[in-house]
This record gives C-alpha cells, sequence and structure tokens, in this order.
C-alpha cells in the first residue's frame, strides 16, 4: 500500500478514491493514511466493519477444499446477468463480459491471496475513519448484496452523516454489468435507487 500511498502524494490536488468491495477497504486505508490528500471518498458495495463469516470460508480453504466458484458467482451476480448473452454470442443485446471475466479469475485464483483477502474482509475494522473525516463521502450499496449489505453501509451512512443510494434488484458486483450506468452513477449524473 505504501508504494499507491506515494503515488497519491505526488499528485498536485487532492484525489477522488473510489473503491468496490475490499477495494473499498484499502481507500479506506489510504484515507486514513493521507487525509489531506483525499477530497472525497465513493465506496461501492464495501463496508467499514468486520464479517466474521467469511473466516469458515477462508478455512476451508487453507484445509484444502477448492475456491466455490459458483456460491461466489450466485453470491455477485443475479441470475438474469448470469444467464445474460455474452460478447460473440452474436446476441445483439450481450452486456460486456464481467460474469465470465469474474468466473475465469475465480477459478484461476491464488488460493493464498484469496484467503488473505477473505481474512482481510472478515476482521477489517475501520469504522471510525469515516466518520472523522473531511473528505466528502458517498455510499452506494447493491439492495440484494449479502456481505456488503444496505444495513451495513446505512451504518457506515449514519456515522459519516450522508445517506446511501441502493440499487434496486442488485447484486455485488452488478453494478459492473452495465459500464456506462455505473460511470454516470459516480460522476454524479445519474439518479437511481433509494436512499436511506
Amino acid at each position: 500500500m505504501s508504494g499507491l500511498v506515494d503515488a497519491i502524494v505526488e499528485i498536485e490536488k487532492p484525489v477522488r478514491l473510489v473503491g468496490h468491495s475490499l477495494g473499498g477497504q484499502w481507500a479506506i486505508r489510504i484515507l486514513e493514511s493521507v487525509p489531506d490528500r483525499v477530497s472525497a471518498i465513493t465506496l461501492l458495495c464495501s463496508r467499514d466493519t468486520p464479517f466474521p463469516a467469511f473466516l469458515p470460508a477462508a478455512q476451508r480453504l487453507r484445509d484444502g477444499d477448492p475456491v466455490d466458484v459458483d456460491g461466489a458467482m450466485a453470491r455477485w451476480f443475479t441470475a438474469q446477468e448470469l444467464s445474460a448473452p455474452s460478447p460473440g454470442s452474436g446476441a445483439t443485446d450481450a452486456a460486456p463480459d464481467v460474469v465470465g471475466y469474474a468466473r475465469r479469475c475465480l477459478s484461476t485464483v491464488d488460493t493464498a491471496s484469496y484467503i488473505r483477502d477473505l481474512e482481510s474482509i472478515a476482521r477489517f475494522d475501520r469504522s471510525d475513519v469515516l466518520a472523522e473525516t473531511d473528505a466528502a463521502v458517498t455510499l452506494i450499496a447493491a439492495e440484494l448484496d449479502a456481505v456488503s449489505t444496505p444495513e451495513a453501509m446505512a451504518q457506515i451512512g449514519e456515522r459519516a452523516g450522508v445517506p446511501v443510494t441502493v440499487l434496486p434488484g442488485a447484486r455485488h458486483m452488478s453494478p459492473f454489468t452495465d459500464p456506462e450506468a455505473l460511470a454516470a452513477l459516480l460522476t454524479g449524473e445519474a439518479r437511481v435507487g433509494q436512499e436511506g
């Protein structure tokens, strides 16, 4: 992380951080490290408190079980997204191959790295950082996210004093299936979902 923090310090003006899931936790750590270099932080389907349920999953991997690719995919995407046509299929409504990319990444993931990531999410607790920041905070949750739940993100919002935008019918990775809509959401050019 120190290389990334060093790069941010080199930039002339404060930066806007955007982080999804574990990337949101990295964004919080960067904000904590160099608060004067961050003007805004957006968390997308992330949390600032521990998710201990990932510890048994990490232990199963340590014990030699394979990565549960299908289970993760079902947690990350809706059934409709999982069955949508992909690029190259000849369908005119094919979405970017985010689903295929996610499946390939999970199928070839370095198990030791994945265990570290699961354990990091299970133990991560920086619930005070966003409550104390001067940076603008934006929170976006997916309605059907089982880990970074809208309720967990609403707790972040309560501490930070900001609302949470909830994407209806979305799972953890759903926002990436429509990159144009996601870009509009991140740049403030779209209003979707519900605030809570």
